[in-house]
């Protein structure tokens, strides 16, 4: 549970300072970053770009005008996004919108990175597309890549992707010898 409050503060704390950073943030404060957060969460299976994906998200999206970072999610190798729908939740409870997919390829996968950026594509294109629950109230400019496992090495190879900030996060258990060059390696400076 440690890597999981590990994330979430810095999901939290990243979002929160670049909320603060703008003027005003319409976000309600949070004293433990570490518990649910102030929204309620509702989970949609079977959507996405090919609707083999799941969304975690904020009930109510766009309240007070805040606008929500996406979040591509990849599970542990062979694991559904369901099997981690606690983390999840409870990130999606502070103001991210998630969308994830099942994984079936090892580390360094391209069917697994493909499906991480489609999943990623898909719903930063859903912010501007009319009738769309996400239209308008997605930060497409703070978007992040996470992953568990085999999601980790996902989200680290998709990080030159060009979406948002190019946020990364890994939660991998690597060793030296897979970690090779980097920062260099996955295009970080």
């Amino acid at each position: 549970m440690r890597t999981g409050f590990s994330i979430i503060m810095f999901l939290a704390l990243s979002w929160t300072a670049v909320a603060v950073a703008q003027t005003a943030s319409p976000l309600p404060p949070v004293d433990d970053y570490a518990d649910f957060g102030p929204f309620a969460t509702v989970a949609e299976e079977g959507t996405g770009p090919d609707g083999s994906y799941t969304v975690v998200r904020p009930e109510t999206l766009g309240q007070n005008g805040l606008l929500h970072a996406p979040v591509i999610f990849g599970p542990g190798i062979g694991g559904p996004v369901e099997s981690m729908m606690d983390l999840l939740q409870r990130i999606a409870s502070h103001g991210f919108v998630i969308i994830g997919r099942q994984l079936d390829g090892g580390p360094g996968s391209p069917e697994n990175n493909r499906r991480m950026t489609a999943g990623l594509d898909w719903l930063i294109e859903e912010n501007t597309t009319a009738g769309s629950v996400f239209e308008g109230k997605l930060d497409v400019e703070h978007a992040a890549a996470m992953g568990y496992s085999v999601g980790g090495t996902g989200a680290v190879d998709i990080g030159g992707h060009e979406f948002g900030d190019d946020c990364v996060m890994c939660e991998a258990p690597w060793t030296n010898t897979q970690r090779k060059n980097w920062p260099e390696d996955a295009g970080a400076e």
